[in-house]
């Protein structure tokens, strides 16, 4: 029950040292080529990570995404958009994908820049634990301020539809902006007003149908 329950996915968690002491990194790979489409934030205040993962799905079918908890790479400027390209290039380098190839994502504190001396270490820890039942692994290394990571799968015949931690990212209001919650790009999935329960975005949901695989 996890991110890897459609064929060909594989997925890692690692505590790469972005965070004290918890998991802190995700890889989610397709090793059979995929196909993607995304849902943009509306917000005024645009992370980093959700211009470069624009940017590259405009370019080029995405085969890996790279999760990071604990630092949102929002409100960092121009050194948080060359970090995040950094990001993807040194993922693309370890998995043999183009730079365009991988998607980024960030859920944490805004205004923080990432630690690139310990999150790009940490990415050839990622790419060696890529594993088929690495789904948990990658659910518990994206949590912020949730108690336990988010698994769910529905089954069907011929395919598998995975919704998961690496797909539901639980926002704490204390990472919402006024007027307009800053959330990583996602597929809203519940909207949740002051003083209610934080939001969840699906940023990826996986269906593998008939040999086919999509990635929403």
């Amino acid at each position: 029950m996890s991110v890897t329950a459609a064929r060909s996915f594989v997925a890692s968690g690692v505590h790469a040292g972005i965070r004290y002491s918890r998991p802190d990194l995700a890889i989610v790979r397709s090793a059979a080529p995929a196909v993607g489409a995304a849902m943009w934030s509306r917000n005024r205040v645009q992370a980093a990570c959700l211009q470069v993962s624009r940017e590259h799905m405009e370019l080029a079918e995405p085969q890996a995404v790279v999760v990071n908890s604990g630092v949102a790479n929002s409100a960092t400027g121009e050194r948080g958009k060359l970090d995040a390209l950094a990001t993807a290039a040194e993922a693309g380098r370890l998995l043999d994908l183009d730079l365009e190839q991988v998607l980024v994502l960030s859920t944490g504190v805004i205004g923080v820049p990432l630690p690139m001396d310990r999150l790009l270490p940490g990415l050839r820890a990622a790419a060696d634990a890529l594993d088929p039942e690495g789904g948990a692994d990658a659910a518990g290394a994206i949590m912020t301020t949730d108690t336990r990571p988010k698994q769910a799968v529905a089954t069907g015949p011929g395919f598998a539809e995975e919704l998961e931690e690496i797909a539901l990212i639980l926002h704490d209001r204390a990472h919402d902006l006024r007027d307009g919650r800053q959330t990583p790009p996602g597929l809203p999935f519940r909207q949740s007003s002051a003083g209610e329960a934080p939001d969840a975005r699906i940023t990826a949901c996986v269906r593998h149908k008939g040999g086919q695989q999509a990635r929403f």
